[in-house]
Protein backbone atom coordinates (compact mmCIF):
# COMPACT_ATOMS: atom_id res chain seq x y z
CA UNK A 1 0.00 0.00 0.00
CA UNK A 2 2.83 2.22 0.78
CA UNK A 3 4.13 1.35 -2.56
CA UNK A 4 0.90 2.09 -4.49
CA UNK A 5 0.63 5.29 -2.59
CA UNK A 6 4.17 6.52 -3.69
CA UNK A 7 3.72 5.37 -7.77
CA UNK A 8 0.43 7.70 -7.24
CA UNK A 9 1.64 10.51 -5.77
CA UNK A 10 4.82 10.96 -8.30
CA UNK A 11 1.84 10.88 -11.35
CA UNK A 12 1.57 14.43 -12.79
CA UNK A 13 -2.03 15.75 -11.46
CA UNK A 14 -0.52 15.10 -7.74
CA UNK A 15 2.85 16.35 -7.17
CA UNK A 16 4.47 15.39 -10.42
CA UNK A 17 7.95 14.06 -9.50
CA UNK A 18 9.99 12.62 -12.06
CA UNK A 19 12.32 10.80 -9.54
CA UNK A 20 11.96 8.30 -6.24
CA UNK A 21 14.73 7.60 -4.56
CA UNK A 22 17.30 8.34 -6.75
CA UNK A 23 16.09 6.67 -9.72
CA UNK A 24 13.09 7.58 -12.22
CA UNK A 25 9.49 7.31 -11.50
CA UNK A 26 7.39 4.54 -12.17
CA UNK A 27 5.56 6.77 -14.31
CA UNK A 28 8.73 8.09 -16.39
CA UNK A 29 10.11 4.07 -16.95
CA UNK A 30 7.04 2.38 -17.85
CA UNK A 31 4.63 5.26 -18.64
CA UNK A 32 1.40 7.05 -16.90
CA UNK A 33 -0.89 4.04 -17.86
CA UNK A 34 1.33 1.44 -16.35
CA UNK A 35 1.97 3.34 -13.23
CA UNK A 36 -1.68 3.79 -12.55
CA UNK A 37 -2.56 0.08 -12.37
CA UNK A 38 0.88 -0.79 -10.80
CA UNK A 39 -0.54 1.33 -7.95
CA UNK A 40 -4.07 -0.10 -8.70
CA UNK A 41 -2.44 -3.81 -8.72
CA UNK A 42 -0.57 -3.05 -5.53
CA UNK A 43 -3.08 -2.10 -3.29
CA UNK A 44 -5.45 -5.00 -4.32
CA UNK A 45 -2.75 -7.23 -3.46
CA UNK A 46 -2.40 -5.66 -0.17
CA UNK A 47 -5.57 -7.43 0.84
CA UNK A 48 -5.40 -9.79 -0.54
CA UNK A 49 -2.54 -10.95 1.22
CA UNK A 50 -3.87 -9.89 4.64
CA UNK A 51 -6.96 -12.56 4.09
CA UNK A 52 -4.13 -15.56 3.51
CA UNK A 53 -3.54 -14.66 7.82
CA UNK A 54 -6.92 -16.87 7.57
CA UNK A 55 -4.72 -19.62 7.24
CA UNK A 56 -2.71 -19.28 10.85
CA UNK A 57 -5.12 -16.86 12.74
CA UNK A 58 -8.45 -16.72 14.09
CA UNK A 59 -10.86 -15.68 11.08
CA UNK A 60 -12.40 -12.96 12.50
CA UNK A 61 -9.30 -11.26 13.69
CA UNK A 62 -8.15 -11.33 10.45
CA UNK A 63 -11.31 -9.46 9.16
CA UNK A 64 -10.37 -7.04 12.29
CA UNK A 65 -6.87 -6.47 10.83
CA UNK A 66 -8.63 -6.02 7.09
CA UNK A 67 -11.15 -3.29 8.77
CA UNK A 68 -8.09 -1.46 10.11
CA UNK A 69 -6.44 -1.20 7.28
CA UNK A 70 -9.56 -0.61 5.31
CA UNK A 71 -9.97 2.46 7.62
CA UNK A 72 -6.70 3.73 7.66
CA UNK A 73 -5.37 3.96 3.59
CA UNK A 74 -8.90 5.07 2.38
CA UNK A 75 -10.99 8.19 2.61
CA UNK A 76 -11.14 7.99 6.29
CA UNK A 77 -7.23 8.02 6.59
CA UNK A 78 -4.04 8.19 3.49
CA UNK A 79 -6.23 8.76 0.50
CA UNK A 80 -8.68 11.29 2.61
CA UNK A 81 -5.39 12.85 3.87
CA UNK A 82 -4.06 13.13 0.43
CA UNK A 83 -7.28 14.78 -0.71
CA UNK A 84 -7.12 17.71 1.64
CA UNK A 85 -3.46 17.65 0.28
CA UNK A 86 -4.24 18.79 -3.07
CA UNK A 87 -7.33 21.27 -2.91
CA UNK A 88 -6.04 22.97 0.03
CA UNK A 89 -4.37 26.16 -1.12
CA UNK A 90 -0.73 26.32 -0.55
CA UNK A 91 -0.35 29.58 0.36
CA UNK A 92 -3.18 29.81 2.91
CA UNK A 93 -3.46 27.81 5.63
CA UNK A 94 -2.86 27.00 9.40
CA UNK A 95 -0.64 25.11 11.31
CA UNK A 96 -3.96 22.74 12.67
CA UNK A 97 -5.01 22.20 9.19
CA UNK A 98 -1.19 20.69 8.11
CA UNK A 99 -1.07 18.72 10.98
CA UNK A 100 -4.76 17.25 9.88
CA UNK A 101 -3.53 16.39 6.64
CA UNK A 102 -0.11 14.91 7.71
CA UNK A 103 -2.00 13.14 10.69
CA UNK A 104 -3.86 11.07 7.81
CA UNK A 105 -1.59 11.72 4.67
CA UNK A 106 0.93 9.93 6.33
CA UNK A 107 0.42 9.13 9.67
CA UNK A 108 -2.53 6.55 9.30
CA UNK A 109 -0.76 4.04 7.44
CA UNK A 110 2.06 3.91 9.79
CA UNK A 111 -0.30 3.90 13.09
CA UNK A 112 -1.80 0.99 10.78
CA UNK A 113 1.52 -1.04 10.06
CA UNK A 114 1.95 -0.40 13.87
CA UNK A 115 -1.64 -1.60 15.62
CA UNK A 116 -2.21 -4.47 12.70
CA UNK A 117 -0.50 -7.23 14.55
CA UNK A 118 -2.82 -6.40 17.62
CA UNK A 119 -5.94 -7.49 15.65
CA UNK A 120 -4.15 -10.63 14.92
CA UNK A 121 -3.39 -11.49 18.41
CA UNK A 122 -5.77 -9.26 20.62
CA UNK A 123 -4.45 -7.51 23.37
CA UNK A 124 -5.30 -5.87 26.19
CA UNK A 125 -6.70 -2.25 26.52
CA UNK A 126 -3.65 -0.72 28.23
CA UNK A 127 -1.24 -2.40 25.85
CA UNK A 128 -3.37 -1.31 22.83
CA UNK A 129 -3.31 1.94 23.65
CA UNK A 130 0.24 2.32 24.44
CA UNK A 131 0.81 0.79 20.47
CA UNK A 132 -1.57 3.50 19.21
CA UNK A 133 0.08 5.92 21.32
CA UNK A 134 3.42 4.99 19.86
CA UNK A 135 1.91 4.76 16.14
CA UNK A 136 0.11 8.15 15.97
CA UNK A 137 3.11 10.05 17.50
CA UNK A 138 5.40 7.89 15.08
CA UNK A 139 3.31 8.71 11.83
CA UNK A 140 3.59 12.11 12.86
CA UNK A 141 7.39 12.68 13.36
CA UNK A 142 7.98 10.88 9.79
CA UNK A 143 6.10 13.65 8.09
CA UNK A 144 7.92 16.16 10.01
CA UNK A 145 11.18 14.26 9.61
CA UNK A 146 10.26 14.70 5.88
CA UNK A 147 9.61 18.58 5.98
CA UNK A 148 12.60 19.12 7.50
CA UNK A 149 14.93 17.19 5.04
CA UNK A 150 13.04 18.99 2.54
CA UNK A 151 13.35 22.48 3.88
CA UNK A 152 17.71 21.35 3.55
CA UNK A 153 18.21 22.06 -0.17
CA UNK A 154 20.86 19.04 -0.50
CA UNK A 155 18.57 16.38 1.05
CA UNK A 156 15.97 16.28 -1.15
CA UNK A 157 18.31 15.18 -4.26
CA UNK A 158 16.64 11.64 -3.94
CA UNK A 159 13.12 13.11 -5.77
CA UNK A 160 14.59 16.24 -7.16
CA UNK A 161 13.08 19.77 -6.98
CA UNK A 162 9.44 20.25 -5.95
CA UNK A 163 7.41 21.19 -9.46
CA UNK A 164 4.31 22.01 -7.48
CA UNK A 165 3.53 23.60 -3.51
CA UNK A 166 1.67 21.12 -1.19
CA UNK A 167 1.47 22.40 2.85
CA UNK A 168 4.11 21.85 4.62
CA UNK A 169 5.04 22.74 8.10
CA UNK A 170 8.26 24.63 6.77
CA UNK A 171 6.25 27.64 5.84
CA UNK A 172 4.90 27.52 9.26
CA UNK A 173 7.34 27.07 11.49
CA UNK A 174 11.62 27.53 11.64
CA UNK A 175 13.93 24.37 10.71
CA UNK A 176 14.77 24.74 14.58
CA UNK A 177 10.95 24.52 15.59
CA UNK A 178 10.18 21.73 13.16
CA UNK A 179 13.80 19.71 14.62
CA UNK A 180 12.18 20.45 18.79
CA UNK A 181 8.91 19.58 17.37
CA UNK A 182 10.45 16.16 15.90
CA UNK A 183 12.33 14.90 18.96
CA UNK A 184 9.14 15.55 21.10
CA UNK A 185 7.26 13.42 19.04
CA UNK A 186 10.22 10.34 18.76
CA UNK A 187 10.25 11.10 22.58
CA UNK A 188 6.46 10.63 23.13
CA UNK A 189 6.71 7.77 21.00
CA UNK A 190 9.42 6.10 23.14
CA UNK A 191 7.83 6.92 26.39
CA UNK A 192 5.16 5.12 25.08
CA UNK A 193 6.26 1.82 24.99
CA UNK A 194 8.85 2.05 27.79
CA UNK A 195 6.90 0.03 30.15
CA UNK A 196 7.08 -2.99 27.39
CA UNK A 197 10.59 -3.26 28.25
CA UNK A 198 13.21 -5.23 26.10
CA UNK A 199 10.01 -6.36 23.92
CA UNK A 200 9.85 -3.11 22.17
CA UNK A 201 13.49 -2.63 21.87
CA UNK A 202 12.86 -2.97 17.82
CA UNK A 203 10.07 -0.13 18.04
CA UNK A 204 12.54 2.15 19.85
CA UNK A 205 15.01 1.33 16.86
CA UNK A 206 12.64 2.72 14.60
CA UNK A 207 11.88 5.53 16.85
CA UNK A 208 15.54 6.67 16.85
CA UNK A 209 15.95 6.02 13.27
CA UNK A 210 13.35 8.49 12.14
CA UNK A 211 14.69 10.97 14.67
CA UNK A 212 17.85 11.37 12.53
CA UNK A 213 17.45 9.78 8.86
CA UNK A 214 19.44 11.23 6.50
Amino acid sequence: IHTYSLIHDDLPPLDDDDTRRGKPANHIKYGEAVAILAGDALLTEAFGQVLKLANRFNPKNVLDAVDLLAHNAGVRGMVGGQILDVSIDPKNYSLPEVEFIHIHKTGALITAAVLLPTRLVPLEQEKLQRFKRYGEALGLAFQVSDDLLDSEPLARYSRGPRKKPRPTYTQLMSPAELRTRLNDLIDNSIESIQPLGSAAEHLRGIAEFIRTRK
